[in-house]
């Protein structure tokens, strides 16, 4: 499966929890709510990323989904150990799996336990 988006600018919580992520302006398609690796296509070069699609606040030391008719699934990656500003960037995304799904957090801890755990099992998959 394939997406392609611009990137568009978000709020910087990624950032922020040391995880910078490209928010992508596309239709997820039929793609469950998740954490998928993948490779981000950017100027002809292949980096390994982890794929995140959601509805707003999914992802959150908040948790909680955003709720009501209008709630649009957010589609964002993040560059594994690449630091580029991307924002009015066309990107494609090649997907590979399907890491974890997503799920409720607690506290900003537990948020990035989940992250880490993701990244690592995206490494593993983009690296076979």
């Amino acid at each position: 499966m394939k997406l392609s988006g611009r990137v568009i600018a978000g709020l910087g919580q990624g950032r922020l929890l040391g995880y910078p992520t490209a928010n992508l302006d596309c239709d997820p398609g039929t793609l469950e709510g998740g954490v998928y690796a993948a490779f981000v296509v950017y100027r002809g070069v292949r980096y390994p990323a982890a794929l995140m699609i959601g509805i707003g606040g999914d992802f959150s030391a908040k948790g909680g989904p955003a709720s009501g008719a209008d709630a649009k699934p957010k589609v964002e990656v993040h560059l594994l150990d690449q630091t580029m500003e991307l924002v009015g960037e066309l990107l494609n995304v090649e997907i590979v799996e399907r890491v974890s799904e997503m799920r409720r957090v607690n506290s900003r801890e537990e948020l990035l336990r989940k992250i880490e755990e993701d990244i690592k099992r995206v490494r593993v998959l983009c690296s076979e």
